[in-house]
């Protein structure tokens, strides 16, 4: 870190040392106050009049978890999107975007939110890569004046982006086999769901706290309710990134499958048996039960039911792929 952060100016310099330090101390399970840091450091340096977070699903859907527009945080959200738009571009290139390279004409093709009556004049959004390389979200800042975003701010933002990236994947450690690039999602996964469950129990303990306190304490309510929408911002972050993780690990997934695999484990997860199978695929229970090691195999799991058990979500939430007749 110290090498990079040389080339910075003493100020920037200062910032990223803080913002870096800070949020090493954060938890991952943290994801409103991770998000929250890293605005505000931005903001110390350059105008930053939004901000926001997104996250990818394998069908088409982008998530924001975190969205700040000028001076308020905005409900999550999530839309979809198509091969021509901003998102596309993003995830084929990888890069960093800067609105100076075509004059935002890609980012304003995109979604929009906030004051939908005012178009950004200066942009910078930075790709969330996973340890494979591949884009699973985004990070990004807008200003409402032109030329604000200088070389050093895209820098500055690149590497603060990166260890936001590292800090969302620490810990993840669960190997799917050889070849699979679903490893990052699925432990993702497991964490979230973990730290969800913790804040709502933490959530019932705080209104219980509320409710049970001295109401003529005007000071002490205020400061109870302020750290209770603390946690149920955190806790909002958590359940639409919850609902992107468990998509993007099935998908990952079923993609090293072949199409009849794909199939095959399809009609697993909506509950056939393997007689099913082969009645609905025309083929032997034999072959039926060959399809399944194979699935087995590549998933690196030994029973059945955990075949169903992995793809199920995104049968749940709609994802890519749905089930096929064979023909």
């Amino acid at each position: 870190m110290r090498e990079y952060v040389d080339q910075f100016s003493p100020e920037v310099a200062s910032v990223v040392r803080d913002v870096d330090r800070r949020t090493r101390t954060i938890t991952a399970a943290n994801r409103f106050e991770l998000y929250d840091k890293l605005r505000a450091a931005m903001g110390t340096l350059w105008t930053v009049d939004s901000f926001v977070v997104s996250l990818l699903r394998s069908d088409n859907v982008v998530i924001f978890p975190y969205s700040f527009d000028e001076g308020k945080h905005l409900p999550p959200d999530f839309h979809t999107y198509g091969s021509k738009g901003f998102t596309a571009w993003m995830v084929r290139n990888r890069r960093t975007y800067r609105y100076r390279m075509d004059n935002g004409k890609i980012l304003h093709r995109g979604y929009r939110f906030g004051d939908s009556g005012r178009l950004s004049k200066d942009a910078v959004i930075v790709p969330l890569l996973d340890q494979q390389g591949h884009v699973f979200g985004t990070v990004a800042m807008y200003a409402y004046l032109p030329n604000v975003y200088d070389n050093e701010a895209v820098a500055a933002f690149e590497y603060l982006v990166s260890q936001l990236a590292k800090n969302l994947l620490t810990g993840v450690r669960r190997e799917l086999g050889p070849g699979s690039s679903g490893d990052t999602y699925s432990g993702l996964l497991i964490d979230l769901i973990g730290d969800f469950t913790d804040d709502l129990q933490q959530m019932t303990g705080s209104i219980d706290q509320i409710m049970a306190g001295e109401t003529d304490d005007v000071g002490k309510l205020k400061r109870d309710l302020s750290a209770f929408q603390a946690l149920c911002r955190d806790v909002n972050v958590k359940a639409v990134e919850l609902i992107a993780s468990r998509s993007v690990d099935a998908a990952r997934l079923m993609n090293l499958l072949t199409p009849k695999e794909k199939t095959v484990a399809s009609l697993i997860a909506h509950g056939m048996t393997n007689r099913d199978l082969a009645g609905k695929l025309s083929i032997s229970e034999a072959t039926a039960k060959t399809h399944i090691t194979r699935i087995l195999k590549k998933f690196n799991v030994r029973q059945r039911s955990e075949i169903a058990a992995r793809i199920f979500p995104m049968v749940q939430f709609g994802g890519a792929f749905h089930l096929a007749d064979p023909q």
